[in-house]
């Protein structure tokens, strides 16, 4: 009886509102997602893998905010490109180990961009190839993630997002925007591959009042032509009062921009504008220029950037470098300015391979860019640390600070830079290179040896007199 009243006591709730559960199966219906199925060559109505729709476009009509979208595997490329939804998710399905393509070789379709990302979506096991445009591209996307992703051939159009003659944004294998006042996003890339990418391999662009998150695990950049002033490997860039672009680079691999001016990782920030990196347990290898580039554009800018654990290898000109541009600029705006790097544990070795640069190859480099011609340098604050490192095999130096011997003034930059427990080891013209007055190194505790097995450090001075500048005692064994 106790059983029955129970049941008696629930029943007329029930039958008061008998539409209580029709209307909660409902809800439930309409929060799951729904996968579709799409395929070169499919012909169906996309709702099972037997019958997948045939054409991106279908699948774009046809699907909803927070979707599933499974691309099939075919012999032949699924083109046209795909914009994304809200929320979606792109997934492929490989057969035989061979994962689905998509491509897009044409303009008139989602801009000639491979799939166009949008709000808090996400990419898995896809390959885009011989895009018009960029392989992905997303503007103001909020929390997106591509994982198990390959990019081939990006950008056959060799085209430009924002041009700009001195920092053109080209389009690239994945290029993300965030819009002024368009608040925090997040991109994470996991075991994403970029092959033969036209201008840059990966970019993230902040504009004012945007902060931009790039971060990528186990991602390989390979290869990849320049064109005009474009030639980046992957690139985080901050341009705005309020901006802020951030790297977190982790067990990454990035070479293969050897195009003359060709950078592998660039970190710039511009106008007020923040960059902030971190290089962790990576490798980045030959390029054409710099290995990896901060660089300050219209002042006031702040980049800070750190390098831990990793080898970076084979730049033409340097393989760390930290540069103000002489763009004209208040006193104010230099105040508020910064470069400041740091490398530790790592291993720096090889610049200046090749006759672009060979007199002036240096491992770590900080100094003044004479762009635009005519404007006098900037008297800008560097910070420099060199901890537990190897810094080996320059060219020219191991550590260049200022203006090199030819250039047609000493760099009046501030520069404090800091190095302990570091090998110095056959850096043919010198260990350290020094052409600032305002150039300050505590490089104690170090050890220094020369290609012809030499333990005293070669401190080279221009404009300045050597006791001055560097402090090189307490010396350590190089075993």
């Amino acid at each position: 009886m106790k059983h029955f009243r129970t049941l008696l006591v629930f029943l007329p709730l029930y039958a008061m509102c008998p539409c209580t559960v029709e209307a909660q199966q409902s809800q439930n219906s309409e929060s799951l997602p729904t996968t579709w199925y799409v395929a070169a060559g499919g012909s169906g109505d996309g709702r099972s893998p037997a019958a997948p729709f045939g054409s991106t476009e279908e699948v774009e009509k046809a699907s909803a905010p927070g979707d599933i979208i499974v691309v099939l595997s075919r012999a032949d490329r699924l083109g046209g490109g795909l914009a994304l939804k809200p929320r979606q998710i792109l997934r492929g399905f490989a057969t035989n180990s061979r994962r689905p393509v998509i491509t897009n070789t044409s303009e008139e379709r989602n801009g000639g961009n491979g799939v166009v990302l949008s709000k808090d979506s996400r990419i898995e096991g896809i390959e885009i190839r011989d895009t018009h445009a960029s392989g992905v591209f997303g503007r103001d996307v909020g929390a997106v993630a591509l994982s198990d992703v390959s990019i081939h051939g990006a950008n056959r159009s060799r085209g430009l997002i924002v041009e700009n003659p001195l920092a053109p944004l080209p389009h690239a294998g994945v290029a993300l925007m965030a819009s002024p006042e368009s608040g925090s996003q997040t991109a994470r890339l996991s075991r994403v591959h970029v092959v033969e990418a036209a201008g840059m391999a990966i970019g993230a662009n902040a504009l004012a009042g945007a902060r931009l998150t790039l971060d990528l695990y186990d991602v390989e950049v390979i290869g990849g032509a320049g064109f005009g002033n474009a030639d980046y490997g992957i690139a985080a860039t901050a341009n705005g009062r309020g901006s802020e672009a951030s790297l977190q680079m982790t067990r990454s691999r990035v070479r293969g921009r050897t195009s003359p001016g060709a950078r592998n990782v660039v970190l710039a920030a511009s106008d007020h504008g923040t960059v902030k990196g971190l290089i962790y347990e990576s490798f980045i290898g030959e390029s054409g220029q710099d290995g990896v580039l901060a660089a300050a554009l219209t002042l006031p800018a702040t980049i800070d950037v750190s390098i831990v654990g990793s080898t970076i290898e084979n730049g033409a000109q340097s393989n760390v470098e930290g540069t103000f541009l002489a763009f004209p600029h208040e006193p104010n705006d230099v105040a508020d300015s910064s470069i400041a790097i740091s490398i530790h544990r790592s291993t720096i070795r090889g610049a200046g391979q090749g006759p672009l640069f060979g007199e002036r190859g240096s491992n770590v480099l900080l100094t003044g860019s004479f762009i635009p011609e005519g404007q006098p340098l900037v008297a800008a604050p560097y910070s420099l640390r060199i901890t537990d490192s190897t810094i080996e095999d320059g060219s020219a130096f191991g550590l260049a600070v200022g203006s090199f011997k030819g250039l047609p003034t000493a760099d009046p930059g501030h520069f404090d830079v800091l190095v302990r427990n570091t090998k110095f080891i056959g850096n043919r013209g010198g260990e350290i290179m020094i052409g600032a007055p305002e150039a300050r190194l505590d490089a104690r505790g170090n050890c220094w040896r020369s290609p012809d097995d030499e333990s005293e450090p070669r401190v080279i001075t221009y404009w300045v007199e050597e006791p001055a500048a560097a402090e090189t005692s307490e010396r350590v064994s190089c075993e």
